[in-house]
């Protein structure tokens, strides 16, 4: 059954090659009978094989497997290579190890959980508040909620509901000095929660004053941007002999080649690229107009690779899908997510965090070589020029040009 997933040989024999060798065609069988996709069920795989190998190389049988054996396994593997989702791959082999009785129950089963402390119980009752009354989404009450309990946690070690009474100026103002390096969103989630407390009569009203609030100006600061060269190298670490890789060179090229925002990206689907005349239309997003923009060759290319080679069959309209279950869209998110993960492996650092940074790096080397405003305007789809010219504001290379010496400089 091995067969199904791989076409290797080679990789088949190795997979096999150890004391659990006997047991992966059920394995793999038990995978197909459950619906994964044939990604899930190869990463799924290659760890049971890797876990395989472990035991044989130290001529270890199934009965030597323990929870100390396998956390050594993980410790050892994710030093030698960070695997994404190497910990449920694990708990797909033990149960199925437990499953066929080679595992016992005794030493293997689940742990209980702990029950909720004081704080997790507060924190649901205003998570409830948010939601209900003030129509929060779940991601700001999620949120919101790391920051409360790191505030709390930092002032009350026995915390309880009747602590809160002690909330006052004084506390805040030490957690803020004492924490000078958090960020502004989480001085907000604690201004707000101090609101409440006092609207539910916990504690006095604490001044607005002591919250430090930040301006920000726009155009005060030129956009962050990274190089080309740090591009071709995120651009790298996507491994195209894999579907997901194709899907993430793709991705990552039609935010660099077009800069589209990444919610763009997303809702690209098959009917919006015309291959005949090597244009893609851009639906609606942030201004509420579509655009037509012309395909450049390489990323109609590797567009085309991932629908011929990589894209899963699949009844959905948009063009990047997930490859693993429950499948469906490639969302913003998890195309963040991706790029974060790439960047870091190519040993990146993406000022901000987000992919808008290869928007706003394609308008700076734009404006560095001369291109007018007015066409970059119109491939980021801003409704105003005054927009762009914030890019103006990093175009060293003019820059260097008018540069005068300092009077009785060397000449």
């Amino acid at each position: 059954m091995l067969d199904a997933f791989f076409k290797r040989k080679s990789r088949i024999r190795k997979i096999l090659l150890g004391p659990l060798g006997f047991k992966m065609d059920d394995f793999a069988s038990l995978l197909k009978e459950r619906g994964y996709s044939r990604n899930v069920a190869q990463g799924i795989l290659v760890t049971a094989g890797e876990l395989n190998n472990y035991l044989y190389a130290r001529n270890l049988s199934i009965e030597d497997i323990s929870p100390e054996l396998i956390d050594r396994f993980k410790d050892e593997r994710m030093h030698l290579v960070e695997i994404h989702g190497i910990q449920n791959h694990i708990v797909h082999i033990l149960n199925f190890l437990r499953n066929e009785q080679f595992l016992p129950e005794s030493l293997w089963a689940s742990p209980q959980s702990n029950s909720p402390s004081e704080i997790d119980i507060f924190l649901d009752k205003y998570a409830s508040y948010q939601k209900n009354v003030r129509g929060c989404s779940k991601s700001y009450i999620s949120e919101s909620g790391r920051a409360i309990k790191e505030f709390l946690e930092w002032n009350f070690p026995s915390f309880s509901e009747q602590s809160l009474s002690r909330v006052n100026g004084e506390m805040i103002s030490a957690f803020l000095e004492k924490n000078k390096e958090i960020k502004r969103h989480k001085v907000g989630h604690i201004r707000v929660f101090c609101q409440y407390l006092h609207g539910q009569g916990y504690c006095q009203v604490i001044p607005s004053i002591i919250f430090p609030s930040q301006k920000r100006y726009r155009l005060n600061s030129p956009p962050k941007s990274i190089s080309v060269d740090s591009v071709h190298r995120i651009l790298e670490t996507c491994n195209r002999d894999y579907p997901d890789g194709m899907r993430d060179y793709a991705a990552i090229l039609a935010l660099a080649t077009l800069g589209l925002r990444v919610q763009e990206v997303a809702n690209l689907r098959i009917d919006d690229i015309n291959w005949r005349t090597a244009k893609v239309k851009i639906r609606k997003t942030k201004v509420g107009r579509e655009r037509v923009l012309s395909l450049p060759n390489i990323l109609g290319k590797a567009m085309e690779e991932y629908v011929l080679y990589g894209r899963p069959n699949s009844d959905s309209p948009y063009l990047f899908l997930r490859h693993k279950a429950p499948g469906g869209p490639f969302t913003p998110c998890a195309l963040s997510s991706r790029v974060s993960r790439l960047a870091k492996m190519a040993g990146i650092q993406i000022p901000g965090g987000t992919c808008n940074i290869f928007r706003h790096s394609l308008a700076t080397e734009m404006v560095n070589e001369g291109v007018s405003l007015k066409i970059i305007s119109d491939l980021l789809d801003h409704r105003s020029i005054d927009t762009t010219a914030i890019y103006t504001m990093v175009d060293f290379t003019t820059l260097k040009k008018v540069i005068l010496p300092l009077p009785g400089g060397d000449k």
